[in-house]
């Protein structure tokens, strides 16, 4: 069943944006009122449905087995005894991700046997990698799935580990060291436990070496500027125990640049930029409307209500000349008479291709100027490029370098989507996004600088 839930305490770690449900600020009783008049509505009753239909069940544990692993681990606590645990999750490949492992109880079993077996199996004198899955969102996929896929093709690296934390929680030490990798990936990492166990793998004599994957500057999504502080220096804590640091963005790259010059800690992690990787494919030019008016489409998740605000003008200015498509949310300021297309969210393993289905002619990226969307990766704007669409974006710190369209005013939006009405000017656009998208961000040009960074 899906939970609405406040963004406090282990409940962000727990559902899924999206997925699961949502998790919204404590004090805006505002948005909560929004949230629940939305899914009240036909559109969010149908959310609702296809989320209750993508929803796993939880895989619970019997009491027999919880209490015998809560025995074990007393017992080595009370002898003070390295522990030897009987009971154990072993990965098993999951057959529609061949690098993702789910979780598979099993009783009365060596581990460290098991574990080294499919060690040695894996390992064909490549670097062998594991890597930290903290849920199924685009952030795991372009930072950790994706990279490991495209560097196991071009087999630079042994096949790749990808550790399901929603399924099996969190490796411990054993684990890592049964899997004898040689580097694990982490991503977004400042929870106490996951700093736990980077302090317990430094110790080691023999260990992985550690890299901390920084996607976004989520500190800024805390509550206050207190909130935001305490949140910095628990980030810092976690980078300090790793042996390399890398940002999806060059703007990030500079704020935790920031960071190390004001803690010595720090001082001796490496810091790098290592751009979201696309695989290189032919220009797609995009194709000759089929339908009466040209297909306009925002896609996204669900907490963009701002940077959608500022479309609301535009769509109810441009309606009866566009057809206006929202992908997983939409604008709340529209009048009733304003006609468009919803679709409610997907699970993002099913996003890509419904971003297709769709059929959209030209796309949009609208953003506000935040502080958070500053550090923001160009990300929204590789997704368009697959589709060879135009985009027109918003004139953002994560857009200038990019071959998007940017706009600044609303007279911007309003003479861009009229130019956008001439086919040969929409393949000009999505020419130079697709050949930004591959000289940027293309596997041909950057695997080798992935290679070299991670010293794979």
């Amino acid at each position: 069943m899906p939970v609405l839930a406040s963004a406090i305490g282990a409940m962000p770690e727990r559902i899924s944006e999206g997925i699961n449900g949502w998790c919204l600020a404590t004090n805006a009783v505002e948005i909560w009122q929004q949230k629940i008049a939305y899914l009240a509505e036909v559109s969010g009753r149908a959310e609702l449905k296809n989320m209750r239909i993508a929803m796993q069940p939880i895989k619970a544990r019997s009491i027999e087995v919880a209490a015998a692993e809560y025995s074990v681990h007393y017992q080595a606590l009370r002898l003070k005894e390295p522990l030897r645990v009987d009971y154990f999750v072993e990965p098993e490949r999951d057959p529609n991700n061949p690098f993702l492992l789910q979780a598979r109880p099993i009783a009365a079993r060596g581990v460290f046997d098991i574990a080294k077996a499919r060690a040695a199996a894996l390992r064909v004198g490549a670097p062998s990698i594991m890597a930290v899955a903290r849920n199924e969102w685009a952030a795991t996929y372009y930072r950790l799935t994706r990279p490991l896929q495209l560097l196991f093709d071009a087999k630079i690296i042994a096949e790749p580990m990808l550790w399901p934390q929603q399924s099996c929680g969190l490796p411990t030490v054993d684990d890592v060291q049964a899997i004898s990798c040689e580097q694990i990936w982490l991503l977004n990492t400042s929870s106490i436990e996951e700093i736990e166990l980077m302090k317990a793998l430094r110790e080691l004599t023999k260990r992985p070496k550690i890299i901390y994957f920084i996607d976004d500057a989520f500190h800024l999504r805390a509550s206050s500027p207190a909130a935001q502080t305490r949140l910095i220096e628990r980030i810092v804590f976690a980078m300090a125990c790793c042996d390399q640091i890398v940002s999806s963005s060059r703007a990030l790259l500079e704020l935790v640049q920031s960071w190390k010059d004001c803690y010595p800690s720090l001082q001796a992690t490496t810091l790098s930029y290592l751009p979201h990787l696309v695989i290189d494919e032919s220009a797609v030019n995009p194709p000759a409307c089929q339908s009466e008016k040209l297909r306009v489409i925002w896609a996204g998740a669900q907490h963009h209500g701002a940077d959608l605000a500022m479309l609301a003008y535009i769509v109810e200015e441009t309606y009866e000349e566009f057809q206006w498509v929202f992908f997983g949310d939409r604008p709340r300021q529209l009048p009733a008479h304003v006609r468009y297309e919803f679709e409610p969210p997907v699970p993002f393993a099913a996003f890509a291709q419904k971003l297709r289905d769709l059929a959209p002619d030209i796309a949009v990226a609208p953003l506000q100027i935040t502080p958070f969307n500053h550090y923001k990766s160009p990300l929204k704007l590789l997704e368009y490029a697959a589709l060879g669409v135009p985009v027109l974006a918003s004139n953002v710190q994560a857009y200038t370098q990019s071959g998007a369209q940017l706009m600044r005013t609303e007279g911007d939006w309003l003479a861009a989507l009229n130019e956008m009405k001439s086919h040969p000017r929409r393949t000009e656009a999505s020419n130079k996004l697709q050949n930004w998208a591959l000289r940027e961000h293309g596997e041909l040009n950057q695997l080798a600088n992935w290679k070299n960074t991670l010293a794979l």
